[in-house]
Order: C-alpha cells, then structure tokens, then sequence
C-alpha cells in the first residue's frame, strides 16, 4: 500500500487496474471507459480506496464503489457498499421512473441496476474525486437510494 492515496478501478476484460490519483486521472478514466463501452453492452467498473481509511483490520478494502457505463446515454449509474452507511446503495436520478432497470456486465456477470441511478459523466467523474478524497466513503456529491429488498 502506498503512502498517498489511490482509487484502483477493475474493468473487464482488463487485467490490471487503473490507478486514479487525480481528477485528471478519474476524467481521463471516465471518458475512456464510455468511449470503449458499446452501445448495446453496458459495463460495470470496480473501484476500491487504497488508503488507511479505506482498509479493513486484514488490510483489505472495507467498501467496494461500482460505476455502471451506458454509452448509448452517455450516463452512468453509481453504487456503494460499506460500513458507514452499512447497505448497498445506488445513485439516484429523481427525474427518472424507478420501475425499470438496467444490466450492467462485469466480466460478462451481468449486474443489474435501477433505471433512476443514472447520473451525468461530470457528477460520476465528481463522486470518484470525493470518494479519493475521503478514502473510499460513500460520496455525498450525489443523490442516493438504498437498494430495495429483492421481491420474494
């Protein structure tokens, strides 16, 4: 682990992370990853804090920060899992119906997500600089929904 603190974000069918240290980098991140999704194939991205405050007592992250990309809008959907506030959460688009959903792939896995957690680029690329900031909390920059109890 590093002194200075760090996102690394997964994407399949990347081997290795991305580092993001920066609001450049998370940018740079966020443009690429749209422009490589297709239209028609949304994808997931992992991103984990690699800081002191993101780690857990075996040295392993306590939170996993996901970034859904739908190229075909331009948008992408946030969620959150942690300790603090324990759930998983789902970024919130109040202008949008939360009947639907949308599928997400990570690593050909799909992944599915509410219709309404669809945020611009500019917000997401702002929640990864916040979520660096503050070492893998949940950011506070966006609107949030907790994930709803699957139907039985």
């Amino acid at each position: 682990m590093t002194d200075t603190p760090s996102v690394e974000a997964f994407v399949a069918p990347e081997r290795g992370p991305h580092i993001l240290r920066s609001k450049e980098d998370a940018a740079r991140f966020v443009e690429e990853i749209m422009r490589l999704t297709p239209p028609d194939d949304p994808q997931l991205a992992l991103l984990y804090a690699i800081a002191p405050g993101g780690m857990n007592k075996h040295g392993r992250p306590n939170h996993e920060f996901g970034v859904g990309f739908d190229s075909s809008r331009g948008r992408c959907s946030l969620s959150y899992s942690g300790p603090e506030p324990a759930g998983t959460w789902f970024s919130l688009d109040q202008s949008e119906s939360e009947s639907d959903v949308t599928e997400y792939a990570y690593f050909g896995e799909p992944a599915e997500r509410p219709a309404n957690s669809s945020i611009t680029t500019a917000d997401t690329v702002e929640a990864i600089c916040e979520f660096l900031a503050t070492e893998g909390k949940r950011p506070t920059k966006v609107n949030w929904q907790l994930k709803p109890d699957p139907v039985a």
